[in-house]
């Protein structure tokens, strides 16, 4: 309800504060709102859940060996720790983190979001060994938002996805969240704190508060009223099979001569081309591992539903976006 919430605060001539709804303590919304105020954003990319990032972190270990502690220890730690809720369901199945890539993209791209058609994915089926792989190819598993502005629509999404080991965001760990974005005068820039927690989301509220005084003395010492919020225009969501990136899949086959080629075939057949592939064959089953060049969603997911159906696949693909 907040474009709703918005429209009545400005009927009323009233302000609303809402700074702790997106990465806890770290002021982003201000920061957009004045901070950025002129800047032309291209696109974001955000660790704004600090349940599913703690939970991530402890499952890989220490050296990202995927050593670490089981999806139901970590999320039992994170609620004793006051990060998850009692219910956790909103985090870990990413539903929370798409409310919050609604209030961003709103504020980037001066567009409405609708959060619930937004493709999202969360971290309850991450299995550890995606993990030791994320490890292996040079890059750290990360709950990601990402935003970017094609023009004629938006492109906004939430799930797990392989962040380069050589980028900022591939550091934040814990509880931490951290927000980077794009503009084409400032270039990148990174916002980065406690994502969650009890003191971290009380100084926001708190610093909504200060600031709404502060608004109230200037009123009434006859300042003039800040000036009110550019209109928003609707821009649709990009369709997600429109939506092109890079892929790990991993595939669960039979040990038989042949299988690699079938899968290449496939991911050929359907305009997907291979960067890389790793097999494993001391395991029942067999795991073939596949990186991708950059690919439409669409057809990654048709090939995949066409190599689910071959007589070699023993388990369903594992699919994970890689960022970048």
């Amino acid at each position: 309800h907040g474009v709703a919430l918005a429209r009545l605060a400005e009927d009323h001539n009233a302000q609303l504060g809402f700074e702790a709804a997106v990465a806890g303590g770290i002021p982003v919304i201000k920061t957009l709102r004045e901070g950025l105020g002129s800047a032309r954003i291209a696109r974001v990319y955000g660790i704004m859940n600090g349940t599913c990032n703690y939970i991530l972190t402890r499952m890989t270990g220490e050296g990202g060996n995927a050593t670490g502690a089981s999806f139901a220890e970590a999320l039992k730690e994170a609620q004793e720790l006051g990060y998850a809720e009692a219910d956790p369901a909103g985090d870990v199945r990413g539903c929370d983190t798409a409310h919050k890539l609604a209030i961003l993209a709103s504020l980037c791209f001066a567009t409405r979001i609708d959060c619930d058609r937004s493709p999202l994915d969360g971290i309850h089926t991450v299995d550890p060994i995606d993990l030791a792989y994320a490890d292996k190819f040079g890059s750290v598993l990360k709950p990601l938002v990402i935003a970017r502005d094609h023009g004629t629509a938006i492109e906004a999404r939430v799930h797990p996805a392989f962040v380069p080991a050589n980028w900022l965001l591939a550091d934040v760990s814990g509880a931490k969240n951290a927000v980077y974005v794009q503009s084409y005068a400032l270039g990148p820039s990174m916002y980065y704190g406690a994502g969650a927690g009890m003191l971290p989301t009380a100084m926001a509220v708190v610093s909504d508060i200060i600031e709404i005084g502060r608004n109230m003395f200037a009123r009434a010492a006859g300042e003039l009223r800040p000036v009110r919020p550019r209109p928003r225009e609707t821009k649709p969501l990009l369709p997600l099979a429109d939506i092109r990136t890079r892929y790990y899949l991993r595939f669960g086959v039979h040990d038989e001569p042949g299988v690699l080629g079938q899968l290449a075939t496939v991911l050929g057949a359907h305009r997907v081309s291979i960067q890389q592939v790793v097999q494993d064959a001391d395991r029942d089953p067999v795991w073939v591992v596949v990186l991708t060049h950059e690919a439409r969603e669409g057809d990654v997911r048709a090939a995949l539903a066409e190599i689910d159906r071959l007589p070699a696949t023993r388990e369903r693909a594992r699919v994970i976006r890689i960022a970048g």
